[in-house]
């Protein structure tokens, strides 16, 4: 079953995909479930309730994530630790902040936050230290580990062997196999073990891939290139990633999109940006309003939106103000917005 986030007079619960309350709002706060769990907010404390809605483990914490690989990060006096699917402490608290697991490794700072002077290290699923926070910047991409020590960028593969040893001025993360990396004020692309695919250029930046093709801005204009870094599509005004085929550009001053070839496929009045594809369906935003529109172009919803949210599984989260609903691909309500 899905469960969806609702909030009616002021307390969080859920619905299912039909719009069916299936847990009562009741809850001061509540994240999203995962693997069949979700942190609630009682009292001002966290807690865990379990799918029929019953409270597994009491509102006591700070502040709780979601469940990630059987874990969830959980913060008591002002320290982070993790119980497992039984409520069980698996990880003492004793860490200034951490990360969902991912692949067996959380991520943790030595000082609390996420603000970008902190440095960062890694736990395994005992909460053994495998790096101590000695690094500028380290995260998860693609079965590696991409870090910053002393401001050059590396790789580590998941044993902590060095694919590529600090180098590089800067990375982005890995998609569809390819890292764009900086060095000397040009970028290029590499795969996981440092092979340069695409040779370094002035780009002002360079993106990831999405379906073979990546944004580059080059003397401050916009456009896209394939993985034999071609300039396929050059001098657009603004730009976002391909999704089923189209990208949303902006040709002077005027949103579209645009399939890989440059071709303008949707040009709607008054559209000044849009999302990406999901499901055969984004949202676009028109005068500061956000509407669903099909692959033809076609406006599929009779109402507007102060906030759009992709489609997923067949329903998207919508907003208006500070209320909350969900419509279906018809662009009908399963739930009216509520507060």
């Amino acid at each position: 079953m899905r469960f969806l986030k609702v909030k009616q007079n002021g307390k969080w619960g859920f619905i299912n995909a039909n719009g069916e309350i299936v847990i009562k709002p009741f809850f001061e706060g509540a994240r999203d479930f995962s693997e069949g769990l979700c942190a609630i907010k009682k009292d001002d404390k966290w807690g865990i309730i379990n799918t029929n809605g019953e409270i597994v483990v009491e509102p006591f914490f700070e502040e709780a994530r979601d469940f990630s690989e059987g874990l969830c990060a959980v913060k008591k006096d002002n320290k982070w630790g993790f119980i497992n699917a039984n409520c069980e402490i698996a990880i003492p608290n004793t860490f200034n902040n951490v990360t969902p697991f991912e692949s067996g490794f959380s991520i943790i700072a030595k000082y609390p936050g996420f603000h970008i002077n902190n440095w960062w290290g890694i736990i395994d699923t005992n909460g053994e230290i495998i790096k101590p926070t000695i690094y500028d910047d380290i995260f998860f991409s693609e079965d590696t580990f991409i870090f910053s020590l002393d401001k050059k960028y590396g790789i580590f593969d998941k044993e902590f062997n060095y694919l590529i040893k600090p180098y590089y001025d800067f990375m982005f993360g890995f998609s569809e196999g390819l890292s764009s990396v900086k060095i000397d004020n040009k970028w290029g692309y590499i795969d996981k073990i440092g092979n340069i695919i695409i040779s370094f250029r002035t780009f002002d930046t360079a993106g990831d891939f999405h379906e073979s093709m990546a944004l580059i801005v080059d003397a401050d204009l916009l456009g896209y290139i394939n993985k034999d870094g071609e300039k396929v599509i050059y001098a657009i005004g603004n730009g976002g990633d391909f999704s089923e085929g189209l990208a949303i550009a902006d040709y002077s001053k005027n949103a579209c999109y645009i399939n890989k070839t440059g071709k303008v496929e949707i040009n709607i009045e008054g559209m000044t940006y849009g999302g990406d594809f999901s499901e055969g369906l984004t949202w676009i935003s028109i005068n500061n309003k956000y509407e669903y529109i099909n692959k033809k172009g076609e406006i599929i919803t009779d109402k507007s939106f102060t906030k759009a949210h992709d489609f997923e599984n067949g329903i998207a989260k919508v907003e208006i103000g500070s209320k909350i609903g969900y419509i279906d691909k018809s662009g009908k309500y399963i739930w009216q917005p509520t507060e």
